[in-house]
């Protein structure tokens, strides 16, 4: 699976490939628009790219494409809300995101964290994520998935790059 697998997100996967291929990368990435656009596919395809070890990432054939596409990759960690809840609270952010983001990679280049429905996390939540993204590891890549870019702090959207993501036509 390559970039060419999402489809009508040009402005948001030109982000991604520039990003890559200058070495410039953000801390975070926040990608955003109307539920159902492949905002989850996008981030997705962006953590397989940044762990790639072939010559055009994403290549989808080397091990760590293997591994990512069968989400068995150490390197790679999703957070969402808990299964029957409505927010993302200050523990399991803790527990995820801050106990890991200042530890080496396991086997890949980066370590990874997709916060997926990112607008489910508690105001606290936010607060204790920003200390992260205020002072990132440069091994350490967040990924914000949300339908509404809006109801994270401004803090938080101030410090990641943004990819909006729209209906394709």
């Amino acid at each position: 699976m390559g970039w060419e697998s999402i489809c009508g997100q040009d402005a948001a996967l030109d982000l991604l490939r520039r990003d890559l291929s200058s070495g410039q990368l953000a801390g975070a990435y926040l990608f955003y628009g109307p539920d159902g656009v492949g905002k989850a596919s996008v981030a997705r395809l962006f953590a397989q790219a940044l762990q790639c070890a072939g010559d055009a990432p994403p290549c989808g054939s080397c091990a760590a494409c293997e591994k990512m596409l069968a989400n068995v990759h150490p390197d790679l960690v999703f957070i969402g809300p808990p299964a029957g809840s409505r927010s993302i609270k200050a523990e399991e952010i803790r527990e995820e995101v801050i106990r890991r983001a200042h530890q080496r990679p396991n086997e890949g280049m980066r370590q990874v964290f997709i916060i997926d429905d990112a607008h489910l996390l508690t105001r606290v939540s936010q607060n204790v994520l920003l200390k992260t993204l205020e002072e990132p590891n440069a091994a350490t890549i967040l990924i914000l998935v949300t339908p509404n870019l809006h109801t994270l702090l401004p803090t938080i959207i101030s410090r990641g790059a943004r990819g909006y993501c729209r209906h394709s036509r």
